[in-house]
């Protein structure tokens, strides 16, 4: 199956079993997170606590929310609180994340860059983590994820929608203008994406330095576990602002199962 002429994809496949990458594509290309950071910002934030039994009553539902729903206020909350860009700096270090950098403009946590090997790098350390349990806290709550986001957006893109449960994901979705109503997901309840600090207002984009990385194109991003952990699938995608969110969630779900049924794209 041939990359639509109208899509930039990045993606992974990492068989676990046999430590082997079975498909790839520009895994090193930077992308802008959206909400796919949100992994780092509850590592960091559990990283300081320094324990999942110091987290306050008061804190768990948002970290709850962050990692099942994708809630962009609970990300604003742990973001600015922890220090801004410097969560993502503490993260890049401890990980040895390669191609993963704060945003230029510190306020809009969506545009940390990231990359797919990054993101498996992240996936294999929170399957890693036995220590201190951070690793299954998160994993455990990307396995509850629900359909519906935060902002009423239908996340089962991708991942959800080619790969049978259970699964563990994360995904992320930035630059669409506004929430498209599914049936699944009527309604919607978040904070606009310029109070969340996902993302800038509307013509502020353009104006943030991005050193190469796409602040402005249309953005779906489907990341997790599939087949009882055994292997990690990655794929970030871009679209011109043309492209509508049914159009571009129906090309990234084309491509995930292409990529996820080994297929040589």
């Amino acid at each position: 199956m041939p990359i639509p002429s109208d899509m930039t994809t990045s993606y992974l496949l990492f068989d676990r079993p046999t430590n082997h990458i079975l498909a790839s594509r520009d895994p090193d290309k930077q992308f802008r997170s959206a909400s796919v950071v949100k992994i780092l910002i509850a590592l960091d934030y559990l990283t300081i606590k320094g324990s999942v039994d110091n987290i306050p009553a008061d804190d768990l539902p948002k970290l709850q929310s962050m990692l099942r729903s994708s809630d962009d206020a609970a990300a604003k909350y742990f973001y600015r609180g922890d220090g801004y860009t410097e969560v993502i700096t503490r993260m890049v270090e401890k990980l040895g994340l390669q191609h993963t950098e704060p945003p230029a403009d510190r306020n809009y946590w969506g545009y940390t860059a990231i990359s797919a090997s990054d993101i498996l790098r992240t996936y294999q350390y929170l399957l890693a983590d036995q220590q201190d349990a951070f690793g299954q806290f998160i994993l455990a709550n990307l396995g509850q994820s629900t359909q519906c986001a935060k902002d009423g957006s239908d996340q089962y893109f991708g991942i959800p929608s080619v790969a049978p449960a259970p699964f563990r994901i994360k995904q992320g979705w930035s630059g669409f203008p506004d929430v498209v109503r599914t049936p699944q997901c009527p309604t919607s309840s978040a904070d606009s994406p310029a109070s969340s600090g996902e993302e800038a207002p509307a013509g502020v984009a353009a104006k943030i330095p991005a050193d190469g990385v796409d602040l402005t194109s249309h953005l779906l991003h489907t990341t997790g576990l599939v087949d009882h952990d055994s292997r990690i699938l990655i794929v970030l995608s871009l679209y011109p602002t043309s492209v509508d969110w049914p159009t571009a969630a129906s090309k990234i779900t084309a491509v995930t199962q292409a990529v996820y049924g080994y297929t040589q794209l």
